[in-house]
């Protein structure tokens, strides 16, 4: 399985390395009037203990989405605008400002699923009423010129987009960390259906993995390419957009992928589809049962075992190569058994006698057919399908006899390759 990131790792990055993760916020803001600043601030908090509470109410007046029931509930509303408040007019003389408030509430909302959009629409709805404070504050003492307040509020929106990046940021931060999360999750859950490593209900891990109930499906065995993401995206955006859903996963060196869709021809249109992709392949039958899934991951796995490179094979084409493929062991016996004097021939005349017999197969047993193909003309063909017969001492124009000699034909092709 891929490398994975614990949960403890992916929670430690943005505290560890917070200069780092901010991007040297603290350090961006030019120090106009800090002092004057940080005494309005300071003298505005001790005289308003509501500021927190009324700056909620205004985000829920004038932000849409939290207007909505349910979109953030009241007490996370008000422990966020608590923390913003006092962060923003909680300064001091070290002027750094305190930006993790503003990160950890990125981090939550990503965490509620509330689109960043909306979140950013409130910070700026929340330092806009904060601003709006101050000016009243400042007006209300007499002795602060209007020059000064144009001074602080450049400082306070610079300190603004300071607490909306760190807010962006703790959010990006949030959704990645769940990103991998369900990634990992996703793999676990296909190893345990495909690689039938763990025991389980696979009609409910399908469920999981967003396979609409009532699918056909088909499992797909590939040779592992070098360029394994830029094929899987290709292939999984075009099974998207046929109204299929897929999920693969790696399983040692054979990329191992399942596809479910409502359409009853879904093998022939999968493997029309994976034709385009130069890549070697096999395809189970297509099968309704997922608790056949462990069946027909062998099936596929047999038919890539089959399949020619560069080709793609569906187990229903060639149920008889298929077979050879299943048990190459057992295929060996049976060839050595049919075929045993014909491979003991000559190199050249075994060679000869096997390809006319390949060839006599795929045409449907026409030497007409198969000799211009093999550049004989058609009576050697049959003389050599004679000369077979005679070493087999089976008769091809029986079909017991002819299946037993396609069988270790076929068991001959896969052992040798």
């Amino acid at each position: 399985m891929p490398a994975q990131t614990s949960d403890d790792e992916l929670d430690e990055q943005p505290t560890s390395r917070d200069a780092d993760y901010l991007g040297g916020l603290q350090n961006s803001i030019p120090r106009v009037n800090w002092e004057l600043l940080q005494a309005l601030t300071s003298g505005l908090n001790h005289s308003d203990p509501t500021l927190a509470s009324r700056m909620a109410q205004t985000i829920r007046a004038e932000v849409p989405f939290y207007r909505l029931k349910r979109s953030v509930s009241q007490a996370s509303l008000a422990a966020s605008t608590a923390a913003h408040v006092d962060s923003l007019l909680s300064l001091d003389e070290s002027t750094d400002l305190k930006l993790s408030a503003s990160r950890e509430l990125g981090v939550d909302r990503a965490k509620e699923g509330v689109p960043l959009e909306h979140v950013v629409d409130a910070m700026r709805c929340g330092s806009k009423f904060l601003w709006n404070e101050i000016v009243r504050h400042a007006r209300a003492l007499g002795t602060v010129s209007e020059g000064d307040l144009v001074d602080v509020a450049s400082e306070i929106w610079l300190m603004h987009d300071a607490y909306t990046n760190a807010l962006e940021n703790g959010y990006r931060f949030e959704q990645t960390r769940r990103l991998l999360s369900e990634q990992q999750s996703r793999s676990g859950l296909l190893y345990g259906l495909l690689d039938a490593r763990e025991a389980g209900n696979p009609t409910e891990t399908l469920d999981r993995l967003g396979f609409p109930r009532g699918s056909h499906l088909t499992v797909v065995a590939a040779d592992a390419l070098h360029d394994r993401s830029t094929w899987l995206a290709s292939v999984e955006a075009q099974l998207a957009e046929l109204g299929a859903v897929s999920a693969w996963v790696m399983v040692s060196t054979v990329q191992l992928g399942i596809i479910g869709s409502h359409e009853a021809g879904l093998v022939p249109v999968v493997q029309a589809l994976l034709s385009g992709t130069r890549s070697t392949a096999g395809l189970s039958p297509r099968f309704d049962d997922a608790g056949r899934i462990p069946l027909m991951v062998r099936l596929a796995r047999t038919a890539l075992a089959a399949t020619p490179s560069g080709t793609i094979t569906a187990f229903d084409d060639v149920p008889v190569a298929m077979s050879a493929a299943a048990s190459l062991d057992v295929s060996q016996v049976v060839t050595d058994h049919v075929l045993g004097q014909v491979l003991a021939t000559s190199e050249l005349e075994r060679r000869a006698l096997l390809e006319t017999l390949e060839a006599w197969f795929e045409h449907g047993g026409s030497a007409a057919e198969a000799a211009p193909g093999l550049f004989v003309h058609p009576n050697t063909v049959r003389n050599r399908i004679q000369r077979i017969e005679e070493l087999t001492g089976r008769r091809l124009s029986r079909p017991k006899d002819a299946a037993e000699v396609y069988l270790a034909l076929c068991g001959y092709t896969q052992n040798r390759t």
